[in-house]
């Protein structure tokens, strides 16, 4: 009988890892999905969202059938608990076992952990399809009022910086196009000790 391989999450390290181990593993042994999103979104394009120069439906493929048709089942759950001795998982709705575990669920905001941060305090995140979309309509808000300050940056602990430094650069070559560079000020802070 084959080994039953549990994969959470169906982002890069999921969702690659349950088609490398489809390939290599072959038909003899169960891959299956546990995930809460349907979509596989391609982060790294989400500032062109909060640009307006990519359409979030141009980042975003649904995973279910792609999987299906390569053999790998997928179970749509939000993962709530772990016991590795049982060789179990527990989702909201079931319980999933397995003889070998792939956690690959990403990483999730704290905005709470910072008083103030967060699209419910005086900041947007790009961490989501969704957040780039509300990012989107502030900046589109901040750029047509003529005039501004515009700061970018991560919080301590972050660990992903490079969409601040890239959110500066296309703020700074949308204001550039626009003819209204000379009416922000951009500025851009890190947790790094060098840039």
């Amino acid at each position: 009988m084959g080994k039953r391989i549990l994969v959470l999450g169906s982002s890069f390290g999921g969702y690659h890892s349950a088609l490398k181990l489809r390939k290599a593993l072959g038909n003899g042994h169960s891959v299956r999905i546990v995930s809460s999103e349907e979509s596989f979104t391609f982060a790294p394009s989400l500032p062109w969202v909060v640009a307006g120069w990519k359409d979030p439906a141009c980042i975003q493929f649904n995973v279910v059938e792609n999987l299906k048709s390569l053999g790998i089942e997928f179970v749509k759950d939000t993962i709530v608990r772990a016991e590795p001795g049982k060789n179990l998982v527990i989702g909201k709705s079931g319980e999933y076992g397995y003889d070998y575990l792939v956690a690959a669920t990403g990483s999730e905001l704290d905005s709470d952990a910072v008083p103030g941060l967060g699209p419910k305090g005086y900041s947007h995140s790009i961490f989501s399809i969704g957040q780039a979309l509300l990012a989107r309509d502030a900046l589109a808000g901040v750029i047509e009022s003529g005039s501004g300050n515009l700061v970018f940056g991560n919080v301590q602990g972050a660990s992903c910086l490079g969409p601040a430094y890239e959110m500066a650069m296309i703020t700074d070559t949308i204001l550039r196009k626009l003819k209204k560079r000379k009416n922000f000020k951009i500025s851009l802070f890190t947790n790094e000790p060098s840039l």
